[in-house]
């Protein structure tokens, strides 16, 4: 689907940042978009209009992804909070928040596969502060944003080879995760053997 979309985009340049804010936005709402790939047809697009034009699309897409967990975040914190059954994860999520909470806001935006969403919007449920969260959240996106939009844009030959590049970070960023999320859980389990 995603190529799709890609392709659109690419072949429609004059709604393509329109368009793109929109699809950000909706994976908000549990719409399954790869902001990841609208990287890519970011910095791909940016390659195809004036060289000026390169910060503003850059900062479009910041916005619109800050926009995005910012409504995560809110939909968790005033909907999600209200379901009674929730209240106990809201409990425990709240107690994580109190220790991890501004460092789990920062390192998930570096991790690919929709984790982003979650988090946001445990963070809304577990009433993490409002400020905070988007401070962290802006820093953290357009560090991470800079860091594969400049590296996209420098090496968009071709959407193909993008994509394929991108999911191969993808597997390695979010295979280095899920060691790291094992091998705390061993770790706790052993230390609690002892």
């Amino acid at each position: 689907m995603m190529h799709q979309i890609a392709e659109f985009l690419l072949s429609n340049q004059e709604i393509a940042l329109p368009v793109m804010m929109l699809l950000i936005l909706s994976a908000a709402v549990g719409v399954p978009v790869s902001i990841d790939i609208l990287l890519i047809i970011t910095a791909i697009l940016a390659t195809n209009f004036d060289p000026k034009t390169i910060i503003f699309w850059f900062v479009c897409y910041n916005i619109a992804c800050i926009a995005a967990s910012s409504i995560a975040y809110w939909i968790g914190r005033l909907g999600v909070r209200r379901v009674k059954p929730f209240a106990p994860f809201v409990e425990k999520m709240q107690k994580y928040y109190d220790r991890f909470g501004i460092w789990t806001v920062f390192f998930v935006r570096f991790i690919p596969f929709g984790a982003r969403n979650i988090v946001y919007y445990t963070s809304g449920m577990a009433k993490l502060s409002y400020v905070k969260f988007l401070v962290c959240d802006i820093f953290a996106c357009f560090l991470w944003s800079g860091i594969f939009f400049t590296i996209f844009y420098n090496i968009s030959e071709s959407l193909e080879s993008l994509m394929a590049t991108q999911k191969s970070i993808n597997l390695i960023i979010f295979c280095t995760f899920a060691v790291a999320v094992i091998g705390a859980f061993c770790y706790k389990f052993t230390k609690r053997r002892c």
